[in-house]
């Protein structure tokens, strides 16, 4: 019996080597269950940002944050693309992938135009269209140019603050614009 019990207790023992297990604390489970929570308006009107907006949650979740607001730079860019494409300027395309300084040169140079000469959707929301220009210069220049260009390693509490504000930015997006 002995020789039978060390004999499984090897095996065992190999068996439970060759598995890895993380534990997710249940504060951060919700995260990594259900990543599109809170977001189903949004991703309505901008469906491409589901894969990163879950890695975004899912990467939060395992406490890799600088991952985590990688792909929050990802999803805030799809936004970016669609305020651009408000503009109706074809050197905006989507497809051409025009850098986000070029998308917010053009946002400038529009809100600077009387108002009866800017676009059809910029002419009917002004302070809209004010609001998210300003918000995504801010989030280019505090996170996603740091963040790409490795300037910037991130913690929870800093991650959060772009998760809020990545959030509040899309939202206000998805209420006038989409894809």
């Amino acid at each position: 019996m002995k020789a039978f019990i060390e004999e499984l207790d090897g095996r065992l023992r190999d068996e439970l080597e060759s598995v890895w297990f993380m534990h997710v604390p249940d504060s951060a489970a919700k995260l990594y269950n259900n990543p599109r929570g809170g977001w189903e308006e949004t991703i309505m009107k901008f469906p491409s940002i589901v894969l990163d907006l879950e890695e975004a949650k899912k990467c939060s979740a395992l406490s890799r944050y600088t991952a985590s607001v990688f792909h929050l730079m990802r999803v805030i860019e799809t936004g970016l693309r669609a305020l651009g494409k408000s503009l109706n300027d074809n050197s905006l395309d989507p497809k051409t992938n025009p850098t986000w300084e070029k998308i917010l040169r053009r946002c400038d140079t529009e809100l600077q135009k009387p108002l009866a000469h800017r676009s059809p959707q910029w002419q009917q929301n002004e302070h809209f269209f004010s609001e998210a220009t300003a918000n995504i210069r801010a989030v280019k220049d505090a996170w996603r140019n740091p963040t790409l260009h490795v300037e910037q390693v991130y913690d929870e509490e800093r991650a959060r603050d772009v998760f809020n504000a990545v959030t509040a930015f899309m939202r206000h997006l998805a209420t006038n614009i989409s894809e």
